[in-house]
């Protein structure tokens, strides 16, 4: 599991700073449906999204929040 979890560091590393859906699901090997699944069901498997500033803005990670919630089991 600990060579995943590094893996999975990796993919994070390389991905852009302010992350979607569609990046995080690549990470996770989810499609971004089930990322917004997830999220509709407050569910813990995924790093928290930022905070929505207007009702049309898609939900978004910082690439660092999710490195730190990989890295760190204590986050979640």
């Amino acid at each position: 599991m600990a060579a995943n979890r590094k893996t999975l560091v990796q993919q994070a590393r390389s991905a852009p700073p302010l992350m979607r859906p569609r990046d995080l699901g690549r990470i996770f090997g989810l499609t971004p449906h089930t990322i917004y699944r997830h999220i509709t069901k407050n569910t813990r498997v995924l790093p928290p999204p930022l905070p929505k500033r207007t009702a049309g803005e898609a939900h978004t990670w910082l690439r660092d929040d999710v490195i730190k919630w990989l890295e760190d089991p204590s986050v979640r």
